[in-house]
């Protein structure tokens, strides 16, 4: 009886300390933004300073292949990645929440002189997100050796002597196809950030970096 007691009790002390994580993280969240993860213009975070589980090209394929399958599902509390910044880094207001929302829909995070100081100093450190930007890697990719291909093919119909009916409706084909991964590659890059405040994450410590 006292072992099963002693069982108990730390099931529902685990879940305190859970919910008081949670209160915490509330509480020092400060909005919710958009920002590139990948390629050029990318934040200039520290990746894996925090959460350094490797990624490997296994680990990229896999992420890649669950963005085919569900989506890149980057709109949502519980696959926004966290990052904890002062408040004097950023300028612009969030949104409180991406539920329900679409990535033209949340406010891209711009950086102040400081916050641009801060990332060149290896200062911005998201808390996760190593596996999801290794996914988008691998998307980019993919998408834009699709693009390769299309817009090598739209130069051959361009260049051909005679220019067919077939061709034309090729083409046509062709140019909205580009238009489309045109407009996949552009939001292709960017996730949500859930951004902290550090300073509340320093006082708390709610699972911060330091």
């Amino acid at each position: 009886m006292p072992k099963a007691e002693a069982t108990k009790s730390n099931y529902e002390e685990k879940a305190g300390e859970a919910t008081k994580y949670d209160k915490l993280l509330k509480e020092a969240t400060i909005g919710y933004f958009k920002a590139k993860i990948w390629g050029e213009e990318q934040i200039p975070g520290t990746w894996g300073e925090v959460n350094d589980r490797g990624v490997k090209k296994a680990r990229k394929g896999n992420m890649a292949l669950s963005f085919k399958q569900n989506g890149i599902q980057r709109c949502r509390i519980d696959t926004a990645i966290k990052m904890a910044m002062n408040r004097s880094w950023f300028e612009g207001q969030g949104v409180a929440s991406v539920e329900g929302l679409s990535i033209d829909e949340v406010p891209e995070l711009q950086l102040t002189e400081e916050g641009k100081d801060a990332g060149s100093e290896g200062n911005l450190q998201p808390l996760e997100g190593l596996g999801r930007r290794g996914g988008i890697e691998v998307v980019f990719g993919e998408l834009k050796s699709e693009l390769d291909g299309m817009q090598g093919r739209m130069k051959k119909i361009d260049g051909a002597k005679t220019m067919t009916d077939k061709l034309k409706d090729e083409m046509i084909a062709l140019e909205l196809e580009i238009q489309e991964v045109e407009c996949q590659l552009s939001i292709c890059p960017y996730w949500t950030f859930r951004i902290i405040d550090l300073g509340e994450c320093r006082m708390n410590k709610p699972n911060c970096a330091d």
